[in-house]
């Protein structure tokens, strides 16, 4: 594969992983969300680190509470 095709086909494989976590968000789907992250995975918010795939949904779905709230 040449280095072009390899970096279209790297971005679009980026394109859809992103396209697929802003539709879970969008829909508050925490577990859809949290499953483009590795089970060993992290994220890092306001300096607090979270670690691990279900970790990462239970922060998001105390996030998203408030959202479903104001709906």
């Amino acid at each position: 594969m040449t280095d072009d095709l390899r970096r279209m086909t790297d971005e679009a494989a980026i394109r859809r992983l992103t396209a697929y976590y802003s539709d879970a968000v969008t829909h508050l789907d925490a577990a859809r969300g949290a499953s483009v992250y590795a089970s060993d995975g992290s994220v890092t918010i306001l300096d607090v680190e979270t670690v691990g795939r279900e970790a990462i949904e239970a922060g998001m779905q105390d996030s998203f509470a408030s959202i479903r709230f104001c709906r």
